[in-house]
């Protein structure tokens, strides 16, 4: 068994691995829609837009197999490429002139994005770097999001108005992992996260509860189970496994 690292080492390697996690949610993203311009480029005979959607698979390829901080950098690089032909797109093909305005402005919103991610990494790239507690991290965050829900070490809840996202905590001994929205992950120790239900229905089967993690704070639905479950964790009153186990 590999020794034991320190929630210490694990919450400072939290944010790295949040990057690392958005760093695939992209690569998924420009490897679906660059088999799709692909498609489309060689259809039409466009070879060159066959070419960008090209790049954009090469580069989502290389990020899911070689993620790192620096997939960042590289997913940039391709939106703002992709995004300059984009814009220019109108010019390659006859009456283009009537479709300009949307070339520029899907140019411009990968542009923009490119430029976006250029600035995320120059604000991480020299985050806190601890291979091993990473790789620990990574290991109990896969297995966190294949628990089930009625796991008793398990609590969710749903956060957004109009687009839904389902958010997941992990009970340790230790503390709770929080597996948020946007690929977010977050350690809290068990005196600094609370989940409370708001309002007056607390028989409801799905309650609104405020959830703060620090300096965290946001409103959610949750079912009514899962917050009892987790105001027993909170009081010491359940069983729960150890991160280091």
């Amino acid at each position: 068994m590999s020794e034991p690292i320190e929630w210490s080492r694990l919450d400072a390697s939290g944010y790295r691995l949040s990057i690392m996690r958005s760093v695939r949610r992209v690569a998924w993203f420009l490897i679906v829609i660059g088999l799709f311009v692909v498609v489309c480029g060689l259809k039409t005979a466009l070879y060159p837009l066959a070419l960008v959607g090209g790049v954009y698979v090469l580069v989502g390829g290389w990020n899911l197999r070689h993620t790192s901080l620096n997939g960042v950098l590289l997913d940039a690089i391709a939106l703002i490429v992709a995004g300059i032909f984009t814009s220019q797109s109108w010019r390659l093909v006859e009456g283009g002139e009537l479709h300009m305005a949307k070339a520029l402005f899907g140019g411009g919103m990968q542009i923009l994005w490119g430029i976006r991610r250029i600035k995320l990494w120059a604000a991480v790239r020299d985050a806190y770097d601890d291979p091993p507690a990473l790789r620990r991290l990574e290991t109990i965050v896969a297995g966190l999001s294949k628990r089930s829900r009625r796991d008793e070490a398990v609590v969710e809840f749903t956060t957004g108005r109009i687009r839904r996202h389902g958010n997941r905590v992990g009970l340790y001994t230790e503390g709770a992992v929080g597996l948020l929205e946007g690929g977010v992950v977050r350690l809290e120790k068990r005196a600094d996260i609370w989940i409370e239900a708001r309002g007056t229905d607390v028989r409801a089967e799905i309650v609104k509860v405020s959830v703060r993690m620090s300096d965290y704070e946001l409103t959610a639905t949750m079912d009514a189970r899962h917050l009892e479950r987790f105001e027993r964790w909170k009081l010491g009153m359940a069983a729960t496994p150890s991160i280091a186990a």
